[in-house]
């Protein structure tokens, strides 16, 4: 059984001159925050981290109080599922009901697969 579901992204800006320490390992310093699902893609001047959350506030606040540019993203979060190349159909499922898919990404976690969708019409998304 999965859960879709409305949620926001983190996405952490991390610059060249960033402190040594990752945003990753900040938040592994708090046992109670879970990332379900992780993806990064790098930019003219550094690197973005998407991250899901379990706590997106508490992620949020722990990451800006260590010095991280962050800014959140409505998403939809489909998971956890047990197979493989789930996205793609469901991507085309979207796009034939005429719900324009921004970006979509995947993580797999012991719990299962997760997939992210950035839509503009996420309520529509969820039906």
């Amino acid at each position: 059984m999965f859960i879709l579901s409305k949620n926001k992204e983190i996405a952490v800006r991390v610059r060249e001159e960033e402190t040594d320490v990752s945003a990753l390992m900040v938040i592994s310093q708090y046992p109670d925050i879970e990332v379900l699902v992780m993806h990064s893609y790098c930019e003219h001047d550094g690197v973005v981290l998407l991250l899901v959350a379990n706590n997106t506030p508490k992620t949020f606040r722990i990451l800006e109080a260590a010095g991280y540019e962050c800014s959140t993203n409505p998403i939809v979060l489909v998971g956890p599922l047990g197979g493989r190349g789930c996205a793609v159909p469901l991507e085309s499922e979207l796009k034939a009901c005429g719900i324009r898919v921004l970006y979509f990404y995947s993580h797999r976690t012991e719990s299962g697969l997760y997939l992210v969708f950035r839509t503009r019409e996420d309520d529509r998304t969820l039906r």
